[in-house]
């Protein structure tokens, strides 16, 4: 009631379309989609998107979070047709405002890839995450959090497609990732010993499973 209460001052004050407003909508999209409502989530970032554009055009660091935001949305709506159309566009938005090479873009891949994935379409999606380590490896370096995440995607990927020989190999090297920046204790380190436990299982070596 109190952030309805703030817009509703706030579009008196300066018009419905002032940064200010937008930002109160986009708190209030954080709670709606906490509580579980994707729809009217996405409804409050699109009315702050339209002020966003209006003021500041469309390469602008507000505008591309609020329309990848929208994608998020519509990804957990499960409409992966939409949010994959609109990854396509956080894409070229984040090179547009953050350059090529950034690590933006990078992230905006992965999201894309993991889109495609939805769709089934591995191909693509196996491309994309390709390129978002690639990238990542010069962005971050080889032991880089989210060069360690594209390189788990990748593995994912190879897994889905039955190629678990490739998955087992883009695993381990996460492992070893992790057990150099996070430590053998870490929750992330754990899991990926699971998911390669999980993975030589799949593939009839349970001897090595046990190992893991």
């Amino acid at each position: 009631e109190t952030f309805c209460q703030t817009i509703h001052m706030r579009e008196a004050l300066l018009g419905e379309e002032h940064p200010s407003v937008g930002e109160v909508r986009m708190h209030v999209a954080e709670i709606q989609r906490g509580k579980g409502h994707p729809k009217e989530a996405a409804r409050e970032v699109k009315k702050a998107l339209r002020g966003y554009r209006e003021v500041y055009g469309d390469d602008h660091p507000l505008v591309a979070d609020a329309v990848e935001s929208i994608a998020d949305l519509y990804t957990e709506m499960g409409d992966h047709e939409k949010a994959n159309l609109i990854f396509s566009e956080i894409v070229k938005l984040r090179a547009a405002i953050d350059g090529h090479e950034a690590v933006s873009v990078s992230k905006a891949l992965i999201k894309w890839s993991w889109s495609f994935e939805s769709l089934g379409n591995t191909s693509r999606a196996l491309k994309l995450m390709k390129q978002a380590y690639s990238a990542l490896v010069k962005q971050e370096g080889i032991a880089g959090a989210t060069t360690a995440e594209a390189l788990e995607g990748v593995g994912k990927i190879y897994a889905t497609i039955g190629r678990k020989d490739k998955a087992i190999k883009a695993y381990t090297r996460v492992l070893n990732i992790r057990r150099q920046t996070l430590g053998e204790n870490h929750p992330a380190t754990a899991a990926t010993f699971v998911t390669i436990g999980k993975t030589l299982r799949d593939v009839d070596q349970p001897d090595k499973s046990l190992k893991c």
